[in-house]
C-alpha cells in the first residue's frame, strides 16, 4: 500500500499489506453530515526511530462512506468491514453490568 502525505512537505512510503493489524474507519459530526468517512491503518512498524512515533496513517481522509467500505475490501481482502452491525442483547448489558467487579 503506498501512502503520499503532505501538500507542502511531501512524504511518500509503503506499507506491507501482511503488515496491517488494523484498520479504523472515523466519521467526525461533519463528516457524518455530508456523508464521508476517514480511513486510517495502523501498521505492526513506525516509519521513525522514534519510540513513541505514531504508526497509525490516514489513507484517505475524505472518502464516501460506501466506497470507504468497498476500498477496505478491495485493498485487504483479509479484513471484513460491515456497513450494519447488530446491538448486543440487553440481557448481556445486564450481565455485564452485575459483574462482580463492579460491585467491589
Amino acid at each position: 500500500i503506498y501512502i503520499n502525505k503532505g501538500v507542502i512537505d511531501e512524504t511518500a512510503f509503503s506499507i506491507a499489506k501482511d503488515k496491517v493489524q488494523a484498520i479504523a474507519i472515523e466519521q467526525s459530526f461533519t463528516k457524518r453530515l455530508f456523508g464521508l468517512a476517514e480511513v486510517k491503518l495502523t501498521s505492526a512498524g513506525s516509519l521513525s526511530l522514534e519510540e513513541d512515533a505514531s504508526d497509525i496513517n490516514s489513507l484517505y481522509p475524505f472518502l464516501p462512506v460506501r466506497r470507504a467500505y468497498e476500498m477496505v475490501s478491495e485493498i485487504l481482502p483479509a479484513y471484513e468491514v460491515t456497513l450494519e452491525m447488530k446491538r448486543l442483547p440487553r440481557k448481556s448489558l445486564w450481565a455485564r453490568l452485575l459483574r462482580p467487579s463492579w460491585l467491589w
